[in-house]
């Protein structure tokens, strides 16, 4: 069944028999929290984008795009030709290009994200050796539910994964509630069976580079 910002705002209050006014009050915190949890545990079409910009001549990184979790492909075009940028660990690009000065066209790249800010670095290989354009195709988070103006609102997960986004938001709610540690494991675990059913229900090519088919993205 389909489920819209109110019902879902109604389901969590009723689940978790609670109206206290500051529960409602950050009801779309949870809400936020539990969608977050969602899109980084399973790769869905609702988080997908592509996003083409430029490198820096010269230059062997370039940040990823806010709100990036995982890239599906990246390309580089010369001469309106596009080729494909192969993702490799980093270990793979120190090895064989030690040398960070050696240009050219990017042939593979690696992610790196740091702990504190979550921003994901994406490293190239070799180097650009002019201020190339490139394409990522990448997941992150996709439409929120969440809506201060309209209870109408809906989205993907609202949609097609209700139960998840539901269970989700019981666990974050309950979270929030400093519940007993009992109860938690039993939210926790409903819900990590639902996000179980749907990462099933993905469809295996959202889960491959497309240019490396036995990479999968986990």
């Amino acid at each position: 069944m389909t489920m819209n910002w109110g019902q879902l705002k109604t389901a969590i209050q009723s689940g978790l028999e609670n109206t206290e006014t500051t529960f409602v009050a950050n009801m779309e915190e949870i809400a936020t929290r539990a969608e977050n949890l969602i899109y980084r545990a399973v790769i869905l079409p609702d988080g997908f984008t592509e996003t083409s910009a430029s490198f820096t001549a010269n230059q062997s990184t370039v940040t990823a795009p806010s709100g990036f979790i995982r890239p599906r492909f990246m390309k580089v075009a010369v001469s309106s030709v596009n080729s494909p940028i192969l993702l490799k660990d980093a270990s793979f690009i120190r090895e064989v290009y030690p040398n960070s000065s050696t240009t050219g066209v990017p042939k593979y790249y690696s992610l790196q994200t740091t702990d504190s800010s979550f921003n994901t670095t994406i490293i190239t290989a070799p180097t650009p050796a002019s201020t190339y354009t490139y394409t990522l195709g990448w997941y992150g988070v996709g439409t929120t539910i969440v809506n201060t103006s309209s209870d109408t609102q809906n989205s993907w997960l609202g949609t097609h994964a209700e139960e998840t986004l539901l269970a989700g938001c019981i666990l974050e709610g309950y979270i929030f509630m400093k519940g007993s540690p009992d109860m938690m494991e039993i939210y926790q675990a409903d819900f990590s069976a639902k996000l179980a059913f749907l990462r099933g229900q993905a469809a295996l090519g959202m889960t491959q580079d497309d240019y490396q088919p036995d990479a999968v993205l986990v």
